[in-house]
C-alpha cells in the first residue's frame, strides 16, 4: 500500500526530472530512482501504483517512464532535442516535459484524494484526560484551523484518529496502521503513565503506533508531546529522548494563566511544525 511519503518522493523525482528535460540535461536523470520508486521489477509497474492510473492512459504512462530509465542519445532538431531510448522510441523534449506534468497532476490529485492532509492523533487515556488527551487534542485542532488559514490551494487538513469516522467493528489496529499510513503527519503523547522498576514508561499502545509511524512517515513526520508535569525528557525511554519533544506542563495546581500561556505555547509550536512538515 502506497503512504503520503512515497506520493512526494514519485512527485518529487517526476519534478527534478521535468527541470532536466527543460535544461537539457538528459544524462543527469536519477533513472536508478526511477526504477526503484515506480517498478517492482524491470518492466512491470508498481501494483499500487498501477491502482491509480486509468486504463486510458496506462500504457502511455509505463511507455513514459520505461522510456526516462533508458535514455540513449539525444539530437538537437531546431530549438529543441529529439531523445531515444534503448527501446528505440523517439520523443521530443517538450513531449516528454508535456507527459511529466500530466503524470505529476495524477499523482497529486490522488495523493489529495487519499491523504486530505490528515494528521494522526496517538493518546492515551491512562493520565487524567483534562492534563493530556484532551488538552492536547483541542490544542492540535486549533493549530490545525491556523494552518488551514494559510492555505490556498490544495485540500485542507483535518485531525484523525482511532477508529474515528469508520463505521460498523472495524479491525481497530488495522484501522489505525492504515490511517497512519494514509497521514501526512503523526503526533503522539509519550507523556510517561507510570514506572517499572523505577523506569518510566509511556503507553505502550502509543509507543506500537509510534514505531509504525516512524517505519511508514520517517521521523522527519512524527511529532512528539510530552506533559512535563507527569516526568521530565531524560525520564523517557533513550530513544525517544534524542528526539525533538514539544513539551508542556499542566497538573492540578496549574493556575489559570499559566495554563492559559501553556495552551498558547502549544498550540503555536504546533502549528509550526504541521506547517514545516506539510510543506516537505
Amino acid at each position: 500500500m502506497a503512504n503520503f511519503s512515497l506520493y512526494r518522493k514519485e512527485l518529487e523525482i517526476l519534478e527534478l526530472t521535468k527541470v532536466f528535460f527543460i535544461k537539457g540535461d538528459f544524462f543527469s536523470i536519477h533513472s536508478a530512482a526511477i526504477q526503484e520508486l515506480f517498478f517492482e521489477s524491470q518492466t512491470n509497474l508498481r501494483r499500487d501504483f498501477l491502482e491509480i492510473v486509468p486504463v486510458s492512459k496506462l500504457e502511455q504512462t509505463k511507455q513514459l517512464l520505461m522510456f526516462l530509465t533508458a535514455i540513449a542519445s539525444t539530437m538537437k532538431h531546431g530549438n529543441e532535442y529529439k531523445i531515444t531510448s534503448h527501446h528505440g522510441i523517439t520523443k521530443s523534449q517538450q513531449q516528454v516535459i508535456n507527459e511529466i506534468e500530466v503524470l505529476e497532476e495524477l499523482i497529486t490529485k490522488e495523493s489529495n484524494k487519499r491523504f486530505n492532509y490528515t494528521v494522526f492523533y496517538s493518546w492515551e487515556s491512562d493520565l487524567e484526560n483534562k492534563y493530556n488527551r484532551n488538552f492536547i487534542e483541542k490544542c492540535l485542532e486549533n493549530a490545525v484551523k491556523r494552518v488551514n488559514t494559510k492555505i490556498q490551494n490544495g485540500p485542507f487538513i483535518k485531525v484523525d484518529k482511532d477508529t474515528r469516522g469508520i463505521t460498523g467493528s472495524p479491525d481497530i489496529i488495522t484501522t489505525i496502521l492504515q490511517k497512519i499510513d494514509h497521514s501526512v503527519c503523526f503526533v503522539a503523547d509519550v507523556t510517561s503513565i507510570g514506572m517499572i522498576r523505577e523506569k518510566h514508561v509511556p503507553n505502550p499502545n502509543v509507543m506500537f503506533e509510534l514505531g509504525y509511524a516512524l517505519s511508514s512517515l520517517s521521523f522527519e513526520r512524527v511529532i512528539l508531546i510530552c506533559n512535563i508535569a507527569k516526568c521530565e525528557l531524560k525520564d523517557l525511554p533513550f530513544d525517544l529522548g534524542l528526539k525533538r519533544i514539544m513539551t508542556y506542563k499542566y497538573e492540578d495546581n496549574t493556575s489559570a494563566e499559566a495554563k492559559k500561556q501553556c495552551k498558547q505555547k502549544l498550540i503555536e509550536n504546533l502549528e509550526q511544525a504541521i506547517q514545516e512538515i506539510v510543506s516537505l
